[in-house]
């Protein structure tokens, strides 16, 4: 009976491969924040500093070549460049609102940080345009906004009948159902 010889190197790179693999997927919020220096992730504890609190949010670190045979394996030409040189933190979530507190967190976290870009759903965000993303207003700033602005207009309020902070919450379930159903339009488009 012959013996096959198992490379455990081997084994043990497609099994990390494929996991990856898996997690670029299977979630539609992926972002990634390059090192610029040495940083020490497991030593600082970096991974449980970013996802405490945070329930639908994991982080890993992602090397160089895990992140190019991913991208590679996937079809995903355009996200080769974020795995040129140097390891990053990825954060992955399906909840938007999770993703986006965990990558400001990371980016505190980790001295000299670059954000390189984000992946939602199929559409890859550049570093430069996704900060702008994470430095804009909240959904606490913009539920302000909004109702400062009904305040303003008392005759908008009077003529429904119905208290501002319900109104508030009305448009907004409505803006981000609006929300939904255009990303949704935007998918099927591309």
């Amino acid at each position: 009976m012959a013996t096959k010889m198992v490379d455990l190197r081997q084994l043990r790179r497609e099994l990390i491969i494929r996991e990856w693999t898996r997690i670029f997927k299977n979630f539609r919020y992926l972002g990634f924040i390059g090192f610029t220096k040495g940083v020490p992730w497991r030593r600082l504890f970096l991974r449980q500093r970013v996802t405490e609190g945070l329930s639908e949010v994991e982080a890993r670190l992602c090397k160089p070549w895990e992140g190019r045979e991913v991208t590679e394996k996937l079809g995903w030409k355009d996200m080769k460049p974020l795995f040129l040189g140097f390891p990053s933190a990825v954060c992955f979530s399906n909840d938007s609102q999770q993703f986006m507190e965990a990558m400001k967190r990371t980016c505190s976290l980790i001295p000299g940080g670059l954000l390189l870009g984000a992946k939602v759903d199929e559409l890859l965000v550049s570093g430069p345009f996704f900060q702008k993303i994470l430095d804009g207003p909240s959904q606490k700033e913009l539920q302000l906004q909004l109702l400062n602005s009904l305040k303003e207009d008392a005759s908008l309020v009077s003529l429904l009948g119905r208290p501002q902070q319900e109104l508030v919450n009305t448009f907004w379930s409505h803006l981000h159902s609006l929300t939904c159903v255009l990303d949704n339009y935007e998918k099927k488009l591309s």
